[in-house]
């Protein structure tokens, strides 16, 4: 019976410790972290950087029972970081390119994964069972998955002589996602002032919330640039591939038929 008793303890006690003390993850990032108060521009930022901080809260609320060991490799302030995931990548028979391999990236252990949200469900299946395709085949999965979506659309009105609207157009020549139609209506023309009635009314826009330049992405709109440098990046890796309305085609045969008629004498 003592033996019993023993051995029931021992047994409870592994169970107890196996529910509150999760495992030991080793985590590597490398990334490259803007300054939040730029908003996105391409200039030096302050150091003051927050995507670090965003992943760290993001794996700790993915895993609340592991401990956690987290390393983050800038590339933007740190010379040697680039140098050592270039090496990792060769491990693995890879080369780093920009527009191959997504930004942030962790390693755990010698697997490797991209951290920007399209691999989590793989990061946890490899901590809870240790198995993984390889980085190579996500990879692979991941562009035909792309492939197979439709292009996403960006509906984009600005005016030519509005200062703010000079600063997101060249924003937006690098912050959109590869394979993303941006469509845009400059007011200071027909058809722009046309489409401006016409995604005004269309999405409810209030008048007073209501500032150059504006986007219209899915059924969310973001008006003005502060505005746009906050939300429109979250929103496309939230919601991906998002079909817009464009203003051309939301004429149908009738409208079309009966503004014809109209221009007849």
């Amino acid at each position: 019976m003592k033996r019993l008793l023993i051995a029931l303890t021992l047994l409870s006690s592994l169970l107890f410790c196996g529910s509150v003390f999760g495992k030991d993850v080793e985590m590597d990032f490398f990334l490259i972290d803007f300054c939040g108060g730029c908003h996105g521009r391409v200039e030096q930022g302050c150091g003051d950087c927050t995507k670090i901080d965003g992943l760290k809260l993001k794996y700790r609320e993915m895993f609340p029972d592991d401990e956690l060991s987290m390393t983050f490799g800038n590339l933007r302030y740190d010379k040697s970081a680039m140098p050592e995931l270039e090496r990792r990548l060769e491990q693995m028979g890879l080369t780093y390119s920009p527009e191959e391999i997504a930004l942030p990236i962790v390693f755990i252990d010698d697997e490797a994964f991209l951290a920007d949200g399209t691999m989590d469900d793989d990061i946890k299946d490899y901590i809870e069972t240790g198995k993984t395709p390889g980085f190579v085949d996500l990879l692979k999965e991941k562009k035909e998955y792309e492939e197979s979506l439709q292009t996403g659309k960006v509906v984009y009105i600005y005016s030519s002589y509005c200062e703010d609207c000079r600063e997101v157009s060249k924003w937006l020549t690098y912050s959109l996602p590869k394979g993303y139609d941006l469509i845009q209506y400059d007011l200071y023309t027909e058809e722009g002032q046309a489409a401006e009635e016409y995604y005004l009314k269309a999405m409810n826009i209030p008048e007073d919330e209501y500032v150059l330049p504006l986007i219209i992405y899915g059924d969310e709109w973001f008006s003005g640039k502060d505005s746009i440098y906050l939300s429109l990046k979250s929103r496309i890796q939230e919601k991906p591939r998002q079909q817009t309305v464009v203003y051309e085609e939301t004429a149908g045969p009738d409208e079309t038929e009966s503004e014809a008629e109209s221009e007849e004498p």
